[in-house]
């Protein structure tokens, strides 16, 4: 399912009210299914590095699973196991904000707009939640 990047900004400010830098650089994106952005976490290996203070801790865990699910989307894309009316990338990205369900501190994560709405993922360790938004989860920013 196809979003403009302006329904997509839309959508976020929904959960996110406050929400203050959102980077969508692509104009149009594509919603996958909740299985389908579940397979792809699944399928890659991110969740497996060790965690290291600084050189590889929360906001490199979720860049690295941002590209991850990216390039695994562009192998399909290559593979032709995408339909060329559905080359779009995915509205996965990453995210930064505080009180992660509801943990007081500051903390890098992953996001997905899927058709059955906004998703949290914790890249450490692949959990997925639904987006509930303040009090819980506050994301001051957001790029996919």
């Amino acid at each position: 399912m196809k979003i403009s990047q302006k329904e997509l900004r839309d959508e976020l400010k929904i959960v996110w009210p406050a929400i203050g830098f959102m980077w969508v650089p692509d104009y149009v994106l594509w919603k996958p299914s909740f299985d389908e952005m579940k397979a792809a976490i699944e399928a890659s290996t991110v969740n497996r590095m060790k965690f290291l203070d600084d050189i590889n801790d929360c906001d490199d865990f979720a860049l690295q699973l941002n590209a991850d699910i990216k390039r695994l989307r562009a192998f399909d894309a290559e593979a032709g196991k995408i339909p060329n009316d559905k080359w779009f990338p995915w509205a996965f990205g990453e995210v930064f904000g505080t009180h992660f369900k509801g943990w007081p501190g500051g903390h890098s994560a992953n996001i997905c707009v899927c058709r059955e709405g906004i998703y949290l993922i914790e890249p450490q360790t692949d959990e997925i939640w639904l987006a509930d938004g303040p009090p819980d989860d506050i994301i001051l920013c957001a790029k996919f």
